[in-house]
Parts: C-alpha cells; sequence; structure tokens
C-alpha cells in the first residue's frame, strides 16, 4: 500500500480526474464545518491521483487498485450521509441568523465605541489634571535652556534640548510643549545652527508651559473633586471595559457567564 500515499507529480495531478464532486458540494454547504471539509476533500484529493496513478502503472497489483476504489467509496458514502442528515430548513435558518449575529455585531461594536470613548475622555483629563506636579517641577529645566542656546555649542545644546525634551514627554499632555523644544533642537541642527530661531521656539515652549501650569492648577481645584466623584460612579458600569483588571466580584460573575454551555452549531 505504499504506493497510495506517494506524493503525485505536478503531471498526475493536472490529469486527476475530480472523483469526489458531488459530495463536495455537501461539503461546502453550511452544516459541515470547514475544517473538516479541508481534510475530507484533502484526502479525496490524493486518492483519486492515487487512482489515476496506479491505473498508468503496470507493476500495480489488483489489490492497490481495488483497495483504493474502496476508500474512495467509504468517503463518498460517508459525506453523502452526512448530506443527508442536514434538515431541509437548516440553509434559511442559518441565513436568518447570520442576519442577527451581523447585526448583534454591530450594534455591539457601536455601543462600545460610544461608551468607551466617553469614558476614556473623563479618564485621560483626570490623568492630565493629576500630572500638574510633574509639569511644574519641570519648570527650572526648561528656564535653564534659554541659557543652554546662547552659550553652549550647537552640538552639546542639542543633546541637552533632548534630554529635557526626554523628561518632559513623561509628563501626560506635554505635547504641546514638546513640539517647540524639538523645534528648537532643529533649529541647531546642521551647517547653519541658528540660535535665535531656536530662542524664539523656547519663548513660545515657555509661553505653551505656562498655560498648561495655569489650567490644570485650576483644574486641579475645581473641577478634580467632581471629577472623581462621577469617575467613581461610572468606572464599574460604562467604564468598565477599559479598566485594567475586574474586581473580584465582577470576575466571578464573568467566569459564571462564560461557564455556560452555547450551542454554537450555527455557526458553521
Amino acid at each position: 500500500m505504499a504506493l497510495l500515499w506517494k506524493e503525485s507529480s505536478d503531471d498526475e495531478q493536472r490529469h486527476a480526474r475530480p472523483r469526489g464532486a458531488v459530495v463536495a458540494s455537501a461539503l461546502n454547504r453550511p452544516g459541515c464545518s470547514g475544517d473538516y471539509n479541508r481534510r475530507v476533500l484533502e484526502r479525496l484529493g490524493r486518492l483519486e491521483r492515487d487512482r489515476s496513478r496506479l491505473s498508468r502503472d503496470e507493476t500495480a497489483s489488483d489489490e492497490d487498485r481495488d483497495s483504493v476504489e474502496r476508500t474512495i467509496a467509504a468517503v463518498e458514502a460517508e459525506m453523502a450521509a452526512i448530506e443527508a442528515s442536514i434538515p431541509a430548513a437548516w440553509e434559511g435558518a442559518r441565513s436568518r441568523y447570520v442576519e442577527l449575529l451581523d447585526a448583534q455585531k454591530k450594534a455591539r461594536r457601536e455601543y462600545r465605541q460610544s461608551v468607551d470613548e466617553a469614558y476614556q475622555t473623563i479618564a485621560d483629563l483626570r490623568v492630565l489634571i493629576a500630572d500638574v506636579d510633574a509639569l511644574r517641577a519641570f519648570e527650572p529645566t526648561l528656564s535653564s535652556l534659554e541659557g543652554v542656546v546662547a552659550n553652549e555649542p550647537p552640538e552639546q545644546a542639542m543633546d541637552i534640548i533632548k534630554a529635557a525634551e526626554r523628561e518632559l514627554g513623561k509628563v501626560a499632555g506635554s505635547g504641546r510643549v514638546k513640539g517647540r523644544l524639538s523645534k528648537a533642537r532643529r533649529a541647531l541642527r546642521g551647517n547653519s545652527p541658528d540660535p535665535g530661531k531656536a530662542a524664539g521656539f523656547l519663548a513660545e515652549a515657555r509661553e505653551r508651559y505656562a498655560e498648561e501650569v495655569a489650567w490644570r492648577t485650576r483644574a486641579a481645584q475645581e473641577l478634580m473633586p467632581g471629577l472623581s466623584a462621577y469617575d467613581d460612579a461610572i468606572r464599574h458600569s460604562i467604564g468598565l471595559r477599559v479598566q485594567e483588571r475586574l474586581t473580584k466580584d465582577q470576575a466571578r460573575l464573568v467566569a459564571q457567564c462564560q461557564s455556560v454551555h452555547r450551542d454554537i452549531s450555527l455557526y458553521f
């Protein structure tokens, strides 16, 4: 039987007769699993190529040929039985199920996008306000950069500004200030560094820095208490999906829901 599973040549595959097409229609119906379809069709293909090869091989025995024919017939009979077991109303029921499933997925996606974005705005705002102390701590570094640009060689000044950018990057929402520091650093790059232009960008950075500190300081006093109370009220409802972890009670509820058997036959 070694002949039965020998790899077929390209020529043999081209001339293999597509027996099993009748069964393939059953395999492609929605009642059959995709992986199972593929495995059976691949097996039929191998058997058909083996039969084609054996029919041209004068040294092959009748026993080998008969064995292939019996195996093909058995596979086709198995698949015919599976096709016969599929309810007549299956395709209509599954089509309706797919429509409902798509509608459910769309509704869930739209809901999640809406509530996640609504809650994430609150969470992000709290982080910005909470980082006001870290932003204030950056003031000495920012103030020193003007003297760096005026007195240090361009290469060294760029390194110092780059280090300041890394320090500021740790503060949430500092992009408006950091962007001006980057422009100041780039003004010193190349064969024609421009300290004056760099100083102008640093001045803009200081203006933006002052604005950031001012609004965050006021928000910490006037908004943070209300935002914290609001966050506490919704974090375990519409904000649940974006929390870093579930509480023990929530985890137990989720585990109970996921452990219930679900009929997934309509997914196939």
